[in-house]
Parts: structure tokens; sequence; C-alpha cells
């Protein structure tokens, strides 16, 4: 993983989002999806050190530990996103259910999909698109699907 080097301070950038579009729901889904980048940097980092020394934590098995680091790093991945297709939707989309939006709301076969990409501004859903056609992402779907089926 390249270096952690958050070139705004995120804090600053989240508030004036949620300002600007006047929810303060928005706050805590960017903070939570910041919390869960800066999660991945910390599983690296677990990584990294587990690789070296090979020294397991409590004697748990190898094949335990890559399975663990697999499911936190998967599942933490699709949640930040989804986080911030759910602010999206709440700042663009006008969405204030109990249930989030997700990334898989904006895709075709989605059941209000084809409203609420009409409410994004082209560059919201130009993320969006280029999230759903990103291989890794569909890799990762993929894996998180199969990991939760065991």
């Amino acid at each position: 993983m390249p270096p952690l080097n958050w070139p705004l301070n995120t804090g600053e950038v989240i508030q004036q989002f949620e300002a600007r579009h006047g929810d303060p729901e928005l706050g805590g889904l960017l903070f939570f999806a910041v919390a869960g980048v800066n999660s991945l940097y910390y599983l690296d980092d677990l990584d990294k050190n587990y690789d070296c020394s090979r020294e397991a934590i409590r004697g748990h098995p190898h094949d335990v530990i890559d399975v663990a680091h697999c499911r936190w790093a998967t599942g933490t991945c699709i949640t930040v996103l989804d986080l911030c297709a759910a602010s999206l939707g709440r700042a663009f989309c006008n969405h204030h259910e109990d249930r989030e939006l997700s990334i898989a709301d904006f895709g075709p076969k989605a059941r209000h999909s084809e409203s609420l990409r009409a409410r994004l501004p082209a560059t919201a859903l130009k993320w969006i698109d280029a999230v759903r056609s990103d291989l890794d992402y569909q890799k990762i779907q993929e894996s998180a699907a199969l990991v939760d089926a065991c």
C-alpha cells in the first residue's frame, strides 16, 4: 500500500460538505469512511509485522490469520465505498430512509437506479461508475460474497 497521506484536512472537508448540504448525518458517514481507510493502513502495518516476525498472537494458526486479514480488508473496502455512496445519496438524492444507499443501489439492476443516478452530479456519477466497473472492486465483491457464504 502507498503511504497514508491525506492531502487535505479530512475533518474540515467533511464539515464543509455537511454544512453545504445541511444534513448532520453526512459527517458521521464520511468520518466513518475515513476511519475505515485508516483501519486498512493499520491492518497493513499488522500484516507487515506478522509477515516479518511470523509470530502469531496467542498461537493462532497462520491460515486463520490470513483469512481474518482478508475478511477485514474486503469487508472494510466495500463498507468504505458504500459509506461514500450513502453520503452521495443523502447529499444529492434526498435519501433519508433507515437503510442507507450503497454502490449497488446506483447499478443498472437496482430498483430506483435511474432516478437516483439522474440526481447525482456528473463527477459523482462518474465515480460510482468507475467503482462499479473496476476489476479490483468486482473481485472484492466476489471474494466478500464467497467468504460470507462459508
